[in-house]
């Protein structure tokens, strides 16, 4: 994501992890890219801390722009609520942001029925695509 960003824009990357032990190592491993104040990691609960960060100020060419990303758990069965009626927050925050939402496919009904319930949120322009589970090729 870091090479992604637009540097003469002033983007930002701002990154939220609750566990400790994974907050820990994803602070390393951001350490390692010498990002400066460009990557923030925070370890706080990242559904709260967006309600601050929304909408966001303007870039160096005065527009505003944002893309979020949700990657929850998933091991509380309410996160799959919980990530419709955020969703439903940060639109009504910022209807023009981009926000990708991270779901397994399971056969869970929360798990099926999350999809429904985000295309009904906004009246906007929506995509929704899958990606299978990519199996990474390791030493057997």
């Amino acid at each position: 994501m870091h090479k992604l960003m637009r540097h003469a824009s002033r983007d930002r990357l701002r990154l939220f992890e609750l566990h400790p032990t994974d907050s820990k190592a994803l602070m390393s491993n951001i350490a390692q890219l010498e990002a400066g104040r460009t990557v923030t990691v925070s370890r706080e609960d990242g559904f709260e801390a967006l309600k601050k960060l929304l909408p966001p100020p303007p870039s160096a060419t005065g527009s505003k722009r944002a893309m979020v990303l949700i990657d929850p758990s998933y091991e509380i069965k309410s996160d799959y609520s919980k990530v419709a009626n955020v969703i439903q927050e940060y639109l009504k925050r910022f209807s023009t942001g981009t926000y990708l939402v991270w779901y397994p496919i399971i056969p869970r009904p929360e798990a099926h029925d999350l999809p429904k319930r985000l295309r009904t949120l906004s009246n906007q322009s929506q995509n929704h695509g899958s990606m299978p589970r990519w199996r990474l090729a390791g030493p057997r």
